[in-house]
C-alpha cells in the first residue's frame, strides 16, 4: 500500500536532491540520452579536428568529420522532440530534460537561421 501514487504526485519521485535532477519518465531519459551522445559525437569531431583532421571545401568533403557532426545534430533534434513530449504530455520537470529541450531547440535554430547550413 506504500508505494500507491497520490494525487499530486509524480511516478517515480521517491525524494531526495536526486529525484529532483534526474528525469521520472522514459522520455526524459531518453532526452538526456541523447544530450549524452550529443556531448560524445561532439568530443569526436574535436578529437578528429586536433589530431589533425581538416574540414574541406563542402560539409561532405572530408566524411571523418561530416559524420559524427551529423550524428551529433540528428541527437539534437532528437532530445529536442523527445524532451518536448516529455515535458508537455509526460509532465516532465527535471531540470536536465529542460536543458535537453533547449539545447536540440537552438541546435534547429542554427540548422534554419539565415547563414545556416539550411539556408546559408
Amino acid at each position: 500500500m506504500g508505494s500507491q501514487v497520490t494525487r499530486g504526485q509524480l511516478p517515480g519521485r521517491v525524494g531526495g536532491t536526486w529525484s529532483r535532477v534526474l528525469p521520472a519518465t522514459q522520455w526524459g531519459r531518453w532526452a538526456i540520452g541523447l544530450l549524452i551522445a550529443i556531448l560524445v559525437f561532439f568530443g569526436a569531431v574535436y578529437v578528429l579536428i586536433a589530431s589533425g583532421q581538416r574540414p574541406g571545401d563542402s560539409f561532405t568533403s572530408n566524411l571523418t568529420l561530416s559524420v559524427p557532426a551529423l550524428l551529433a545534430g540528428g541527437c539534437a533534434i532528437g532530445a529536442f522532440v523527445t524532451g518536448l513530449i516529455a515535458v508537455v504530455f509526460r509532465a516532465e520537470r527535471s531540470p536536465l530534460v529542460f536543458l535537453a529541450t533547449l539545447v536540440g531547440l537552438l541546435a534547429i535554430a542554427f540548422f534554419v537561421s539565415p547563414g545556416g547550413p539550411v539556408f546559408g
